[in-house]
């Protein structure tokens, strides 16, 4: 074997040249990162310079992969700074050298590919980006690199593409597997998590699960604040993503900080830069929403500024401050500057998107409301049936419009249709002209409703859809106001069940399917266990919400979040167990629950008639219905609130006002509706409340006699007549009875059953209580929120004698209060967790303050802990609408009972035990204070207990067998000799 010599000279030109390409090597890689810093701060130009040189130091080397990488990065900055074209052909361009140096296949490509479908996106070829894409990925797994940056951002990619082209469903996929590849490759905590973060917070946000988008905002802001500090750069885009999702939500003062926060970020920053532009912007956005209007115009014309100068491309960003401005000045009443505004919106919109687009219809909507304001009727029309047009997706004509066209719903249509109405109903037209437009504002109305009702399965939480009913409830005022117009031309009877189609529609949009989940568990079969995991998370996620909603900054805001991602995590796991294991549920709770007037008829007694009102500002309807006949009333009040919470003023106070508030009320209201059941001669009257009158107990409205409508009437209440049309529970549900009175040691006794200290009354009331029914009855130490939930089942009947306390800022955080002291504090029951409850209780009696009073929500009545039993399985409540005198409460309830036993109606034996109380009670406490604050809902039908017949047989028995006694004792005593008693003095 030959020996190897190698020349000393030839030695040190090999080191020589090795130490060399080592040292270009490391020359390149610090290039690489400084361009790679340089484009972190989106100092765009510096980054595209050093990137270049990396190329070519990286090509020096012969490294030719890298090389490709740095040049890919060369066009993605290119992009940033709008060289659209530019970085396209240098994409297309590296394509190709990709191909020609390494192949079908490589890492080179896929980057490529992914530049390439991210232009497609920009030039809004969708279809083409998402073709891009998909080959990223396809190449990626043929040279198993699944863990490159490339697949995450291919991912998130995938899910803009479907997001512009409003595949929601694949959007939310895409987004997700995202997310869970960055996680994947670079942490749970790293910056390129939080992207993923945002990005999926972003798609949540766009199907309406707002609540859960904030959620996932706020982790992308924890991880960004522990890498660089709330006042980086790197947050500004997520400030201002995040700061969106919580004007949706209506959290306007949270929305302001982040936006604050991202405007105060970017002012390290040139005027050119588009953050800055964004930032401004969105402060004025939300500054609208909060009512400061001046200063939000402010701020929305200079965005605007920016915008104009620095991003001139960016046509639909301007269109949207454009609308802002408009807005400022539409809220200002600046009506010319708000016009000049609106149209130039219109511009840019239909220049952005074409000539169908949200942008312009609301643009359209605006300024018809503007010309109807200033008495332009015809052109308020044109400009209506311009943003109905523009609102559709194709061109469609109006006279054709229906539920299945195509139509973006919202806002916009809602107005325009608002404005259409009003504008046709304030036109002197003749008869036929009136009634054939006046039927297509009809046809418009029930065409968005059509779509707004497809759009409900999408909005999962109660905040979400009370959000969803205001736009459903001002399609029904338009619809009402233009189907009574219609009745007063022809008396026809189809006007006037639409006038009920819509008044019903209102009220059970969002109840009905609440209160029906429960028959939907049962009918699917469902475990009771798996719809109370739901409903009692859903319960704790209310009640986070709430708490979230004043919470100060710091860890215990923190801790909330963390908790709410949990719970949110849980939920959605149960729900996708109940998709795929009982899908006849989520079909249930979808249906409309809605019945016709006729239907109502049919299950009217002879004795009954009901009446519906629906209240709307100034102007409110009621509509009255027995067996045989229907009518309506329309009438004007001012003021509806002012004058509910006066005479409740008065009655709180004993105030001589009172009679004359009672009779006023009555007049407006009630006055026709009471000839018309005079009639008839109606005995039992079921109410249903719309607004503000859900706080009045129609019983003590008087008649022009000064008598009382409970002397008239037996009267009880429901939320909406669909829920009241309901089929009954079976007959011959147990009697048994679970009577419950805690015991409150703290302080001398008190007279009313709200302010926490020792009640006297609700002791008396369940021993009278025990004298009537069996059952289990609990007064004392024992009576703890422990014993309640765990006797609660089986029982027939629950009565719940106690203090109740109502938060009127945070309904769910309302309670009712038990004994058993925790930390010295008395335990308590709240709203929240009442929703999550399973009750079978034929009735529930809240014998507490103002246990059917709370705030009004459109859609939903009165957030109160009446409506969380019903709710939970309650079909019947006894509630109070005002604070429960100690004594007279215990009185009326005890007599109540005695004529439920008895066989009596629901709404009866309230009736009666009241008129008995003011027949004894004194001259003080006949006020209506003491008797009036207890009414009925639900099903006024009398209780049938199972064990009735057997006790009758019972009585029917010992009374025979008395009988018999006395007569056999007659017998005995005619033929036995008297004996005389010792104490006989005769």
């Amino acid at each position: 074997m030959k020996s190897i010599r190698v020349c000393p000279f030839l030695l040190i030109c090999i080191l020589l040249g090795s130490f060399k390409g080592n040292a270009q090597n490391t020359s390149a890689e610090e290039l690489y990162e400084k361009a790679i810093a340089f484009a972190r701060d989106h100092e765009r130009d510096s980054a595209i310079h050093y990137y270049t040189k990396a190329a070519e130091e990286f090509k020096l080397n012969g490294d030719l992969e890298s090389a490709h990488i740095a040049q890919y990065r060369i066009g993605m900055n290119l992009y940033y700074i709008d060289e659209d074209e530019k970085a396209r052909v240098l994409f297309q361009k590296g394509l190709e050298e990709s191909q020609r140096d390494f192949g079908p296949n490589s890492r080179s490509k896929a980057y490529y590919l992914r530049g390439l479908g991210v232009m497609a996106e920009v030039f809004q070829e969708y279809e083409y980006a998402i073709q891009y894409y998909e080959q990223v990925l396809e190449v990626c797994t043929s040279i198993s690199l699944t863990k490159d940056e490339v697949v995450a951002f291919a991912l998130s990619d995938l899910g803009d593409a479907y997001l512009a082209l409003e595949d929601n469903w694949n959007a939310r996929k895409y987004f997700k597997k995202s997310l869970d590849k960055r996680i994947e490759i670079w942490g749970a905590d790293s910056d390129k998590a939080a992207g993923g973060y945002r990005s999926y917070a972003v798609v949540l946000e766009t199907v309406g699960e707002f609540h859960k988008a904030a959620t996932y905002f706020q982790r992308a802001i924890d991880i960004q604040t522990a890498i660089y500090g709330a006042d980086h750069l790197a947050l500004v885009p997520t400030y201002n993503m995040a700061g969106g999702t919580f004007v949706n939500l209506k959290e306007y003062q949270r929305a302001y900080e982040l936006y604050s926060r991202a405007l105060s970020n970017s002012s390290v920053l040139q005027e050119s830069d588009r953050r800055v532009a964004f930032s401004v912007s969105n402060l004025g956005w939300v500054l609208s929403k909060m009512g400061r209007h001046e200063e939000a115009l402010k701020f929305s014309k200079r965005g605007l500024g920016l915008k104009h100068t620095h991003m001139p491309r960016w046509k639909g960003s301007i269109a949207s401050s454009y609308l802002n401005v408009a807005a400022s000045h539409y809220h200002l009443e600046n009506w010319k500057l708000a016009r000049e505004n609106y149209l130039q919106a219109i511009d840019f919109a239909n220049e952005a998107f074409g000539g169908n687009s949200g942008y312009s219809a609301l643009g359209y909507s605006f300024l018809a409301d503007i010309s109807l304001k200033n008495g332009e009727y015809d052109r308020a029309i044109l400009e209506a049936e311009k943003s109905i047009a523009t609102n559709s997706k194709q061109e469609i004509d109006l006279e054709e419009i229906s539920a299945e066209s195509e139509i973006y719903v919202g806002n916009a249509f809602t107005r325009a249709v608002a404005v259409l109405s009003s504008a046709y109903l304030n036109q002197e037209l003749d008869d036929k002209s009136d009634r054939e437009k006046l039927e297509l504002v009809l046809s418009l109305v029930d065409a968005n409703l059509g779509r707004l009702k497809e759009k409900r399965s999408k909005w999962t939480t109660r905040k979400d859809r009370r959000e969803l009913a205001e736009i459903i409830h001002n399609n029904h005022k338009s619809g009402i106001e233009t189907a009574w117009r219609l009745w007063t031309y022809t008396n026809e009877d189809r006007f006037l069940s639409k006038i009920w189609e819509y008044s019903e529609a209102d009220k059970a949009f969002l109840l009905a399917s609440f209160v029906n989940e429960h028959e939907a568990a049962m009918a699917a079969n469902m475990p009771d266990s798996l719809q109370f995991e739901l409903r009692a998370m859903q319960g704790e996620l209310d009640y986070i919400n709430s708490r979230l909603e004043g919470a100060p900054k710091g860890s215990s805001k923190e801790k909330l979040l963390r908790l709410k991602l949990i719970v949110e995590r849980r939920r959605d796991s149960i729900n996708t167990k109940i998709d795929e294991e009982y899908p006849r549920y989520r079909t249930m709770i979808a249906s409309d629950q809605s019945t016709s007037i006729l239907e109502i008829q049919s299950k009217l007694e002879q004795n009954q008639a009901m009446a519906e009102f629906f209240t709307n500002g100034s102007q409110a309807y009621a509509i009255t219905v027995t067996r045989e006949s229907k009518e309506i009333y329309r009438f004007e009040i001012d003021s509806l609130q002012q004058r509910v919470e006066g005479l409740r003023k008065s009655i709180a106070t004993r105030s001589v006002l009172l009679d004359e508030q009672s009779y006023d009320l009555y007049r407006i209201i009630f006055n026709q509706a009471d000839n018309h059941l005079a009639s008839e001669n109606i005995s039992d009257l079921i109410i249903v409340p719309d607004g503000y009158l859900s706080h009045l107990p129609f019983e003590l409205l008087k008649n022009s006699n000064n008598d009382y409508l409970i002397e008239t009437y037996n009267i009880s209440y429901t939320p909406s007549a669909a829920l009241w049309a309901k089929e009954p529970r079976a007959e011959g549900m147990s009697s048994d009875l679970l009577a419950m009175a805690p015991v409150f040691a703290k302080g001398p006794p008190v007279t009313e059953r709200g302010e926490l200290g020792k009640l006297e009354g609700t002791q008396q009331e369940l021993v009278s209580i025990q004298e009537i029914f069996n059952g289990e009855f609990v007064l004392g130490e024992g009576a703890s929120k422990a014993t309640f939930l765990s006797n609660m089942n089986g029982k027939g009947i629950i009565h719940l004698a106690t203090h109740a306390v109502v938060d009127d800022e945070y309904p769910d955080l309302s309670r009712l209060y038990f004994s058993g002291r925790d930390n010295d504090e008395y335990e308590s029951l709240n709203a929240y967790e009442i929703y999550g409850l399973q009750l079978n209780a034929e009735l529930v009696t809240l014998s507490a303050c103002n246990t059917g009073f709370g705030k009004i929500n459109r859609g939903e009545g009165v957030l109160s802990l009446s409506r969380a039993f019903a709710f939970a399985g309650a079909p019947n409540t006894v509630m109070s609408l005002w604070p429960a005198a100690d004594k007279s409460t215990a009185t009326i309830l005890s007599d109540f009972y005695a004529n439920l036993k008895m066989g009596m109606s629901k709404s009866e034996s309230l009736r009666q035990a009241k008129l008995k109380y003011l027949k004894e009670a004194d001259d003080y406490g006949k006020h209506p204070y003491y008797w009036a604050g207890f009414v009925f809902q639900g099903d006024p039908r009398p209780i049938r207990f199972e064990n009735s017949n057997k006790e009758i047989f019972i009585s029917i028995a010992a009374i025979v067998i008395a009988v018999a006694g006395i007569i056999f004792g007659a017998l005995i005593m005619t033929r036995a000799p008297r004996r005389t008693s010792v104490f006989d003095l005769g």
